[in-house]
C-alpha cells in the first residue's frame, strides 16, 4: 500500500466531521424533545388532524436521512389506517364500519408513535443518547441505568440469536410445534445458556462502565459533537406549533 493511498484514506475524524456538516441533520437533544411531544400529541385527547400532521413530520424526518423505504412504509400504513377511520364508516356503516373506524383510529395513532420510535432508534446511537442526556442535565440516576439497558438489550438479542443457531447446528432446535409440545425442555435449551450469557454480559458491562467513569461525580466528556442546525429549528417550530394547536386550538374538527 502506497503512502498516497494511506494519506487519501478518510480518517474517522473527517468522517465524523462530515456527518455533522449536514444542515438538515437533527441533533439528538432535538430528537429526545420530539419523542416526548410526539407521544403527547398522538396518544393524547387531541383531534385526529394533529395525528396526521405529526405523521407528516415523522415522514419528513425519514426523508431527511434518505430512508425512502421507511418513509414509504410509514406513509402507506398511516394512510391505510386513516382511510379506515375517515372513509370506511361512511361506506360500510353499521357495526362493521364502526369496528373499522375504531381499529384504524388507534392503529394510526400508535403507528405514528412507533414510526418515530423506529426512526429514533435507527438514527441515534447509545453514545449520542448518553451525550444528549448529559448535555440536557438529566440526573445520573436516569442516565446510567438507561445507558446500561441500551447496551444490554442488543447484546442479549445477539446471544439469543447465537443460541438458536447453535441449536440448529446440533439438531436440537425444537421449532414452533416442538416448543409447544415440549415447553419445559425447549425453555431449558434456551433459557439456561441465555442466563449464563446474560451474567457474563452484565459483568462485562460493569467493567466497561467503571473504565468509562460512568458513575463519577465529574462531568464526563464525549466525542459526540452536539450541534443545532437548520433542521433542528425547522422540526422544533413544527412540533411546537402542533403542540400549541393541540392545547389551545378550537377550530380543528377531526
Amino acid at each position: 500500500m502506497s503512502y498516497e493511498t494511506v494519506a487519501s484514506a478518510p480518517s474517522a475524524a473527517r468522517l465524523h466531521d462530515a456527518a455533522h456538516t449536514n444542515v438538515t441533520a437533527v441533533d439528538p437533544r432535538t430528537k429526545i424533545v420530539v419523542l416526548v411531544l410526539i407521544n403527547f400529541l398522538v396518544l393524547g385527547s387531541g383531534p385526529f388532524a394533529i395525528t396526521l400532521a405529526a405523521a407528516g413530520i415523522v415522514a419528513m424526518l425519514y426523508l431527511s436521512v434518505a430512508n425512502w423505504r421507511g418513509a414509504m412504509k410509514f406513509t402507506v400504513f398511516v394512510g391505510v389506517c386513516s382511510t379506515a377511520f375517515l372513509v370506511l364508516p361512511g361506506i360500510l356503516g353499521g357495526p362493521i364500519g364502526a369496528a373499522f373506524a375504531v381499529t384504524g383510529y388507534w392503529l394510526a395513532r400508535f403507528g405514528v408513535s412507533c414510526g418515530y420510535a423506529a426512526y429514533f432508534i435507527s438514527t441515534t446511537g447509545p453514545a449520542q443518547i448518553s451525550a444528549a442526556l448529559v448535555a440536557m442535565r438529566f440526573p445520573k440516576v436516569v442516565v446510567v441505568p438507561l445507558v446500561v439497558v441500551m447496551r444490554f438489550i442488543p447484546t442479549v438479542a445477539q446471544e439469543l440469536h447465537a443460541i438458536s443457531e447453535a441449536m440448529v447446528l446440533r439438531g436440537i432446535y425444537p421449532g414452533p410445534i416442538g416448543a409447544l409440545m415440549h415447553p419445559i425442555r425447549s425453555a431449558e435449551f434456551i433459557i439456561v445458556p441465555l442466563l449464563a450469557a446474560s451474567s457474563r454480559i452484565a459483568d462485562d458491562l460493569s467493567a466497561s462502565a467503571m473504565l468509562r467513569g460512568l458513575g463519577t461525580h465529574r462531568h464526563p466528556t464525549s466525542i459526540e459533537r452536539l450541534r443545532f442546525h437548520f433542521g433542528d429549528a425547522l422540526v422544533l417550530v413544527c412540533i411546537v406549533t402542533l403542540t400549541a394547536f393541540s392545547l389551545f386550538g378550537k377550530g380543528l374538527a377531526l
